[in-house]
C-alpha cells in the first residue's frame, strides 16, 4: 500500500474523484472494489470512469472475509508482505479480533486498512 484515502464525511462523487486521482497517479493493473452496500455505486462509477482498467467487484461475507484474512496472514508469516514499524496498519492489527465466527475491529476502531490490503491481495495475481 503506497497511499491511503479515507474520508467518510464526503459525497460519493467526491470520493470517486479522489479514488480516480489515485488510479491515474499509480496506474494499477487491477482494482478491487467491495460491492456490499454503497460499494456497488463506487464499482459502477469507477468502471465507467476507467474503462481501460480491470475493476474487480468483491463481495465480502463472513466466509470470504476469513479467506482473505487467512491469505493476508500467510503472506505476512511467509515474509512476502512487510510494512514499516509504526505504520497505521499495526494499530488496526492490534485491534482486529475474532468474535465467535466474525472477524472485526474492536469497538470504536477500524479495519479499513487491513481489509483494503486483504482485498488487494485477492485481486493481485501473485502467490
Amino acid at each position: 500500500m503506497v497511499k491511503l484515502y479515507r474520508d467518510r464525511k464526503k459525497t460519493h462523487e467526491f470520493n470517486i474523484f479522489k479514488i480516480s486521482e489515485l488510479i491515474d497517479r499509480y496506474n494499477p493493473v487491477a482494482i478491487g472494489v467491495e460491492i456490499n452496500g454503497a460499494g456497488a455505486i463506487y464499482c459502477e462509477k469507477l468502471t465507467n470512469a476507467h474503462p481501460d482498467k480491470e475493476i474487480i467487484p468483491i463481495v465480502t461475507t463472513e466466509i470470504s472475509k476469513h479467506i482473505m484474512i487467512n491469505r493476508l496472514q500467510l503472506f505476512m508469516e511467509g515474509g512476502k508482505l512487510i510494512y514499516p514499524n509504526g505504520a497505521r496498519i499495526t494499530e488496526e492489527f492490534l485491534s482486529f479480533k475474532q468474535v465467535g465466527k466474525k472477524l472485526e475491529a474492536a469497538a470504536g476502531k477500524h479495519d479499513d486498512i487491513i481489509m483494503s490490503l486483504a482485498m488487494g491481495l485477492t485481486v493481485a495475481k501473485i502467490d
